[in-house]
């Protein structure tokens, strides 16, 4: 009986050190990345989004696309990744260091979450430590962990893997209460990112390697949400083809191959490492796709060879393959490879590598020498990811070296120009929205910055011709429709400017911008019962702009209420103690 309890407490003892090393590691492999700065997406979904502001706002997230409430949209449903910004937000404001620290807390919640399932399922706890310590600082991850708008994939695979987990726990024990739990992280995942679909089959991968026959009464709420989830995305959210939906599937397929490669060398060689691999098409004649497909059909077969005698292996290169499918573009997506997609896919092949590293260190005479490579090994990654996390914290870096890896990504000039436009360079931002133009001359977003650029340096001609091309290459890009709006404002032609305003609120009746500029044609026009009516909305949209606010108590003032217009502007410098037009409004006042 005392053998046994000690037993148990070395076993509690090592599991506990286990953890508080995982925690650690993964603290000090991603703590330099908590005062990075909002990058790319970044802007759209959290600094920008005006849904983020009130708790009113933030429900929106459940009926609309992400980005929903920014000038951007960026079409996937994921209205849990969404909720924890706002919830971020409620705490942090727009101060980045805890947004990126919840996303280091998450990444390190699925590198136990892993811990926990591997055991479960091998019964080892050197494997199941190797396989989380790995998957916790490998450089790959930085994509998901080090930028935030990268939340999605951590997410998503933290609610994955423990449904993955109450769904054993249900088979192995035939607890009904974990039922609860199992189908609400499924919920949670496929809200928080659509790859999630792909979990019944990993559910069917356990029971072949456990040989459990399947209980119904788990698998069948997981198959009735799956049913529920596509209906709704495919029909009432439709989500849009991505940019190679129009290649047809065989000339998307290689691409797969050439990715397969691109992931299997950077997971073994974590260099050069970046954003933007671009939608590109390959032919099966490309040697990175002849790699790939020699590759796919090793690990294929080594699965195949594997399936009875070595469950870890069959597991590990199945696992790999099915949380790799939804971005393998047999349904198309945006780009034939992303860093971020190989999120959940690397548990497959640090399992792998836990299984052949654990054999070394059952050989006594190579147990040192394994314990060394480890560390060694664990040590280069996370010193690489250490690296890596610089990438993602300034700006302006990130642009520039991600133009260098992939200098025909016209979002990256485009990004890096409206950067260059804050600081004053216009001429840097032209030359760069330019050369973005040169590798799309239609693109909506360059089209529309350069205009606006052009319009406030009196070029108005150049301007419109510019506007017009972005509405005519997407005609429900409503912030086109807005600074269209704007510039026929400036040039004197009133009925023009209110028509472009109507169309931007009939695309989005959510822009508060164009609610405020519409109001300001109305109220210049002595319409002012209309303008503010227009303010009200606007503000009613966006609680904190102080423009709007110092645009109605010019109405106020106008129409003899001083009183009401003194509160509206002493309310827009509460909100922006800087705008300077409403403090000269209200010394005039005090005059």
């Amino acid at each position: 009986m005392d053998l046994i309890c000690y037993n148990i407490n070395v076993m509690k003892k090592g599991v506990l050190f286990s953890i508080l090393f995982i925690i650690i590691l993964g603290f000090a492999a991603y703590s330099n990345s908590f005062n990075g700065k909002f990058i790319w997406d970044d802007n759209a979904l959290i600094r920008d989004n005006l849904y983020l502001r009130s708790w009113a706002g933030a429900a929106r997230f459940f009926t609309k696309d992400t980005a929903a409430g920014g000038t951007d949209k960026l079409y996937p449903y994921r209205p849990i990744q969404m909720l924890s910004y706002a919830i971020d937000y409620s705490i942090w404001k727009l101060n980045t260091f805890g947004y990126h620290l919840v996303n280091v807390i998450l990444h390190i919640l699925v590198a136990l979450s892993i811990y926990w399932l591997v055991g479960i399922l091998f019964k080892d706890r050197l494997i199941s430590f190797l396989t989380s310590v790995f998957f916790a600082v490998h450089p790959i991850h930085t994509e998901a962990v080090s930028y935030i708008s990268g939340r999605a994939d951590p997410l998503a695979a933290l609610f994955m893997i423990l449904c993955v987990i109450f769904y054993i726990k249900i088979s192995d024990s035939k607890a009904s209460y974990y039922l609860v739990p199992e189908v609400i992280c499924y919920a949670l995942a496929l809200l928080s990112r659509e790859n999630s679909l792909i979990l019944p089959l990993l559910l069917l991968l356990y029971h072949y390697i456990s040989g459990k026959r399947i209980r119904l009464k788990a698998l069948t709420p997981i198959l009735a949400i799956t049913a529920i989830y596509i209906v709704i995305r495919f029909t009432v959210l439709k989500p849009p083809a991505g940019s190679l939906s129009a290649a047809t599937l065989l000339q998307r397929l290689p691409g797969f191959f050439a990715a397969l490669a691109q992931y299997l060398k950077l997971t073994a060689f974590p260099f050069d490492l970046h954003m933007e691999y671009g939608p590109a098409l390959f032919s099966f004649s490309h040697p990175q796709v002849a790699a790939g497909i020699f590759l796919f059909t090793v690990m294929i077969a080594s699965a195949i060879a594997n399936a009875k005698n070595n469950k870890l292996i069959f597991f590990s290169i199945s696992w790999f393959f099915i949380t790799l499918l939804p971005q393998s573009n047999l349904y198309p997506v945006n780009a034939y490879m992303a860093e971020h997609w190989l999120y959940l896919p690397s548990m497959g092949l640090f399992l792998l590598f836990a299984g052949g590293m654990s054999r070394l260190f059952k050989i006594r005479e190579l147990r040192i020498s394994a314990a060394v490579f480890t560390a060694m090994l664990l040590g280069f990654y996370t010193y690489v990811t250490i690296g890596q996390n610089d990438y993602w914290r300034e700006p302006i870096h990130f642009y520039e070296r991600t133009i260098r890896f992939a200098p025909d990504s016209k979002s990256a000039y485009s990004n890096l120009a409206v950067l260059y436009n804050n600081m004053g360079r216009k001429d840097i931002a032209i030359a760069l929205y330019s050369k973005a133009l040169a590798i799309d001359p239609s693109a909506p977003a360059p089209c529309n910055n350069l205009a606006k650029i052009l319009g406030e340096m009196g070029r108005k001609e150049d301007a419109l011709a510019l506007f017009k091309r972005a509405i005519a290459r997407n005609p429900k890009y409503a912030i086109a429709h807005n600074n269209l709006g704007n510039l026929y404002s400036d040039m004197g032609r009133s009925d023009e400017a209110i028509k472009a305003y109507r169309k931007a609120l009939e695309i989005d009746p959510d822009m508060a911008l164009a609610y405020n500029n519409l109001a300001n044609q109305y109220n210049a026009l002595g319409r002012k019962a209309e303008a503010l009516e227009l303010y009200e909305k606007s503000i009613a949209i966006d609680p904190g702009f102080a423009i709007a606010y110092n645009n109605m108590a010019s109405v106020y003032y106008d129409t003899g209420d001083k009183d009401k217009a003194r509160a509206m502007l002493e309310k827009a410098i509460s909100l922006d103690p800087n705008l300077a037009t409403a403090r000269k409004n209200l010394e005039k006042m005090d005059e």
